[in-house]
């Protein structure tokens, strides 16, 4: 209210009362800016009562976040949250630098969304001989097509898909049992726009992301 200018970034607003952001219908007009952040009911959930403007830059979503326990308070992230890696380690705007992150002050490839940075259960080495952690894309950077294999070293459920930078998932290329083994997967990407994608595979024990350049 009263002619602020808020600045959203890698930020998390769900399941508020009302809306999860109004503009006073009184004072001066407000401005806010939104970019790589979880908004519930995205834009159009946003209420400006006529008196302000919403500026809404890109890697944005509106997706659960996937609360461990939500009615409880713990807003920390599940592991299949879509804000996890969904964030940006620089944004500038207007020439003010709003995010400056080393990559030391967050797990994973790239900042969560939210307050809650979410931390990996502690990998036990020993277990993980049990999955083999192998995975080789070529070519990568890649266009339009780029292969993908990977080592398991028993039978195990695999699931591997592919999200965009907004978090949002584009392909599920596999999701079935595979038997132990090397194993080889051909994505095509001849529709998709030129950028960075995020490559997830799960098994039964093991979970690896990797980023997928695409250049068109």
């Amino acid at each position: 209210m009263n002619g602020t200018n808020p600045i959203l970034v890698n930020s998390l607003l769900w399941d508020n009362e009302s809306q999860e952001i109004y503009f006073c219908d009184f004072d001066s007009p407000n401005t806010i800016t939104i970019a790589y952040s979880d908004i519930q009911g995205g834009i159009e959930g946003i209420e400006t009562s006529n008196n302000g403007t919403v500026n809404w830059l890109e890697g944005n979503i509106d997706e659960d976040p996937l609360y461990v326990d939500f009615p409880n308070g713990d807003y920390r992230l599940l592991s299949d949250s879509p804000c996890i890696d969904a964030g940006i380690d620089f944004f500038e705007y207007e020439e003010e630098t709003i995010i400056d992150l080393d990559e030391n002050d967050y797990f994973g490839i790239a900042p969560d969304m939210g307050a809650c940075e979410y931390e990996p259960v502690p990998i036990n080495f020993d277990e993980i001989e049990a999955v083999k952690d192998f995975i080789l894309i070529y070519p990568n950077p890649f266009n339009p097509v780029t292969n993908i294999n990977f080592e398991l070293n028993e039978n195990s459920y695999v699931l591997l898909e592919i999200y965009n930078l907004k978090g949002e998932k584009v392909s599920t290329v596999i999701n079935t049992k595979k038997n132990a083994g090397v194993h080889s997967v051909i994505w095509d990407a001849e529709n998709r726009s030129s950028g960075i994608y995020l490559l997830r595979l799960k098994t039964n024990e093991y979970c690896e992301t990797r980023k997928l350049l695409l250049l068109k």
